[in-house]
């Protein structure tokens, strides 16, 4: 039996590392057709949109798909395809109202005196939006109910249909920022469409439980909402940060040097997919007892599988970002250096913070990321001011220094005897 269980997940992580190296493949090569084809400016009005998108995020990041990864697990199926019903409605009218922010947004750009061609990008954005989340969510719920059969497939088509239509772009002249994110969004409708279709016998929608559904999971999500937001802002600013002090050339070099960090987010982000059902379904078999272990073993793991890429990086980082980009982003050798460390910080810490959403303790997590926005504010602010992208990349790195040192402390407190209440995880 145990035998059966281990091969069970060696399977599963396959896949989860499979799947996520198709999309952080179809990620890196649209990130390479813009940068190589588009001036800096271009590259970076990319890179801007792109921090738009992670921050709308929030809300399905919070709200609905953390919920779900964590009461799925508890029940049967029936109630699971009512659960997945709710969320199917949450994401649709959460993203719709998105849609309506960002087009609000775009009208009132030109008169804010920002760069000329950015209303057109949130235009496009607020047009696609809801294709590019409710993949995203799609891919949520496989990895809450641990089926990555079915993310690998969506995101195939996906990913493979996105990467045509920019080289067919780039062909015909009409590449940009604007149409890159058009071209996202279809490949991410059709991946939409193709989870609906081979899902929609486990989705029953009832009105009734789609109200109670929302309310249990803004009271569970509420804090991981706060939590989710502060974190954007500050690991999403930069690139915002970087047009104010030094305009939108200076950005772009910024996008190519996280262009060659996306060589290490395929195993990277595959383990993260797989450690948050993994904790999740750990916590709700054994309790908090099993945590600390686990999450001991994991930041181990993912330590092993990344150091090995993270050292590529330091090593040859410059060369290729020439290589990718061309000769105009040559000499970003330091820049991509403290990236990379800052991206190893990252990964390793990552089962921390899924231990605390798996735990019901987002308002701890919600504590930890004022820390790194904090230091964005103090240190990374003029960092960037006064020495550009290695300013923006040490401020990275500063704040996950930081906001891995908390979780780990709020981790050691809350599982030392079984979990704190509130008020004691960061009191004697």
């Amino acid at each position: 039996m145990a035998t059966t269980f281990s091969r069970l997940i060696r399977r599963v992580e396959f896949l989860a590392i499979l799947d996520q190296i198709v999309v952080s493949a179809a990620n890196f090569l649209t990130g390479a057709i813009i940068g190589r084809v588009c001036a800096k400016d271009e590259f970076g009005l990319y890179m801007l949109g792109l921090s738009i998108v992670f921050i709308v995020m929030a809300p399905q990041t919070s709200l609905i798909s953390p919920p779900y990864t964590v009461f799925s697990p508890r029940l049967d199926a029936s109630a699971r395809a009512t659960l997945t019903g709710s969320v199917v409605v949450h994401q649709l009218l959460v993203t719709a109202l998105i849609a309506l922010g960002l087009a609000t947004v775009a009208l009132a750009l030109p008169a804010a005196g920002t760069d000329a061609n950015m209303p057109f990008v949130i235009q496009a954005l607020a047009t696609v939006i809801v294709f590019i989340l409710f993949k995203e969510f799609a891919r949520s719920i496989c990895f809450a109910i641990m089926d990555f059969k079915l993310a690998l497939f969506l995101d195939a088509i996906s990913s493979l249909l996105q990467v045509f239509m920019l080289v067919a772009l780039a062909e015909a002249g009409s590449l940009n920022a604007r149409t890159s994110f058009v071209a996202i969004g279809i490949a991410s409708g059709v991946g939409a469409m193709v989870w609906l279709l081979r899902f929609r016998r486990n989705i029953e929608i009832t009105a009734g439980d789609v109200v109670q559904d929302f309310r249990k999971h803004v009271k569970f999500g509420k804090w991981l909402f706060f939590s989710i937001v502060i974190w954007s802002l500050w690991s999403n600013s930069y690139p915002w940060i970087l047009t104010r002090y030094h305009g939108t050339e200076t950005t772009g070099v910024f996008a190519a040097c996280m262009g060659v960090i996306a060589f290490a987010n395929p195993i990277a982000n595959a383990i993260g997919n797989f450690v948050g059902p993994r904790i999740a379904h750990s916590y709700a078999e054994l309790g908090v007892a099993s945590v600390r272990r686990s999450v001991m073993v994991l930041v181990i793991r993912i330590a092993w599988l990344v150091a090995p890429l993270c050292v590529i990086l330091i090593s040859f980082g410059n060369w290729i970002a020439i290589f990718i980009y061309g000769g105009k982003y040559a000499g970003l050798g330091l820049e991509i250096g403290v990236l990379t460390l800052s991206f190893f910080v990252t990964a390793v810490s990552m089962p921390l913070a899924r231990s605390l959403q798996a735990m019901e303790r987002p308002d701890v997590d919600f504590v930890v990321n004022l820390f790194p926005l904090l230091v964005m504010i103090l240190v990374g602010i003029p960092l960037v001011k006064s020495l550009g992208v290695v300013g923006a990349a040490c401020g990275l790195l500063a704040g996950n220094l930081v906001a891995a040192g908390a979780r780990a402390l709020a981790l050691w407190r809350l599982t030392k005897r079984g979990g704190f209440p509130k008020s004691d995880v960061w009191g004697g």
